[in-house]
């Protein structure tokens, strides 16, 4: 339970950080978080709240994992909570704005690590 606490704790406190920081520009997400960016924007636009808590629990597992960082995890957060109030079409508009923000944004190659092609030119 006292985990439970210290990660609830720190969720907030990131998100707190992110809202004070400012959030004019959505952050960068990892390759294989993209899908998830999807994956929430299809859950708002149904309204959905099965679908919804499916991208909470795969959110909140990445960032258990250490494979999503805590200013990634403050994004999603905030607009799983935005839907969970009730406000699905402003939590869906801000979902295609951080699907949008993602296009030609510098990230680390995806988690995978298969790589099967070259791009050598010889």
């Amino acid at each position: 339970m006292a985990r439970r606490s210290l990660f609830l704790s720190s969720c907030l406190f990131c998100t707190a950080l992110l809202l004070s920081v400012g959030c004019s520009k959505p952050p960068a997400v990892q390759h294989d978080h993209l899908p998830l960016i999807a994956s929430l924007r299809t859950a708002c636009s149904a309204r959905n709240a099965a679908w919804l808590t499916g991208v909470e629990r795969a959110v909140n597992s990445k960032l258990t994992a250490g494979k999503m960082t805590a200013t990634e995890h403050a994004h999603f957060a905030q607009l799983i909570r935005q839907a969970q109030e009730g406000e699905w079409e402003s939590a869906e508009r801000a979902c295609l704005r951080f699907e949008q923000a993602q296009l030609s944004r510098k990230r680390p190659p995806a988690e995978s690590g298969e790589h099967t092609h070259s791009h050598s030119h010889d």
